[in-house]
């Protein structure tokens, strides 16, 4: 690892490879003199969003993918060059459709002495222990911060308290199982530039504003969270919850994946609500705007209600939800906290977990006179966050 890096660890991958590099860099908050919080850096770069997404795969249960950051459609590494241009970094996206071409740009960073955030495939990734047949379906961005050719390796930097080893043949492969990312690498350079917090905070937050009341399509955006409630318990629908999600395998998934996404998903939990309340009050010191600390209870207090609706969905009545439920608040914990050395416990927890599947294959989930009140539950937890943001957005909007 390079001697300057430090592994600071973080919650999201995108605002933890920014505020990574830029310390590298020497670049801090200029309230604070230290790094960046991935707070502050999230709400920099328009703050939450909002995004509801059906996936039925081949062979396999459907599962749900919910948008938590601004624009999270945007495939990875692209949310860092606004980030950076509002607080005058300069960041630097290299595309290419050729391996050779972007291993050979890699490495060139590399021996420069300075890392580069690379989007890869993340179940083509060794240390994250996903199933094969998941590749290509689960977009991931991380650090790429030593190397040691004599070895043909690299080090990696993922969130974790310690670096995650990869060969450089096995990143290559990473980088380009997903074709549409065209092999991305992004690297910053300091800038003398003062940085104007302020400005760089209001251009944020009327972004998110834009994002949540004005997205392109009814899935993103709050519009999105309406769309998902009027799904949930609908069995006229052929895309709603009865039809998609029938008891059984296909429940046990989307239930799973609900709580993943909203938990456990590189997202600070709460669907990053809880993260942009923390902006929002940091935001407040800057601009000397106590009206911002009113506006993070609001998003506080809707935090709490996604994790209600999270538990809502693996509760613990339900002893095999609740052993999956605690099962997944594990692994994102070893994750996050022990990096490589928990390992081996992530992959005896997945192993419990691909049980759990199995039994559920066999004995059911939930008969249909379960799961419609679990459904109906999920819908007015649904609209009732709906209504609170829609109402926080338009307060903060003003």
């Amino acid at each position: 690892m390079f001697s300057e890096y430090r592994l600071l660890g973080g919650e999201h991958p995108e605002t933890a490879a920014v505020r990574n590099m830029l310390a590298f860099h020497g670049v801090t908050a200029p309230h604070t003199g230290e790094p960046f919080t991935e707070a502050m850096l999230l709400g920099i770069g328009g703050g939450v969003g909002g995004g509801y997404w059906v996936f039925e795969f081949d062979g396999i249960p459907p599962a749900i993918a919910l948008g938590a950051r601004h624009e999270w459609q945007r495939s990875p590494g692209l949310f860092i060059p606004k980030i950076c241009n509002r607080i005058g970094v300069t960041a630097t996206v290299n595309e290419t459709s050729g391996r050779k071409g972007a291993e050979k740009s890699l490495l060139e960073v590399l021996r420069s002495g300075n890392p580069a955030a690379v989007a890869v495939d993340m179940a083509s990734i060794p240390h994250t222990l996903m199933p094969g047949h998941l590749i290509k379906y689960y977009y991931h961005l991380l650090v790429v911060c030593g190397i040691d050719e004599t070895a043909g390796t690299l080090e990696l930097d993922d969130r974790a308290p310690t670096p995650f080893e990869v060969t450089i043949q096995k990143l290559a492969d990473a980088r380009q199982m997903i074709t549409s990312m065209k092999h991305r690498m992004v690297t910053i350079a300091r800038s003398s530039n003062d940085i104007d917090l302020a400005s760089a905070i209001n251009a944020g937050i009327a972004d998110c504003i834009d994002g949540l009341l004005n997205p392109p399509i009814r899935n993103f955006g709050l519009p999105a969270w309406q769309k998902w409630a009027d799904l949930i318990a609908n069995p006229k629908d052929k895309k709603g919850w009865p039809n998609v999600f029938s008891p059984g395998p296909n429940l046990y998934s989307g239930l799973q994946s609900m709580f993943q996404w909203i938990e456990c998903a590189g997202n600070g939990g709460s669907l990053m609500r809880g993260m942009f309340a923390d902006f929002l009050d940091e935001a407040s010191d800057v601009i000397s705007d106590r009206g911002l600390a009113d506006h993070a209870r609001r998003w506080r207090d809707i935090a709490g209600q996604w994790t209600a609706l999270a538990h809502a969905a693996l509760p613990n009545t339900a002893p095999l939800l609740r052993e999956t439920r605690e099962l997944l608040l594990r692994r994102d914990e070893i994750y996050l906290h022990v990096g490589e050395q928990g390992l081996d416990e992530v992959h005896e927890i997945n192993e419990r977990l691909t049980e759990l599947q199995s039994s559920v294959a066999k004995d059911g989930l939930l008969g249909q006179a379960q799961s419609l009140p679990l459904f109906q539950e999920v819908r007015e937890r649904l609209l009732a966050i709906h209504a609170a943001e829609l109402d926080a957005t338009t307060v903060l909007a003003g």
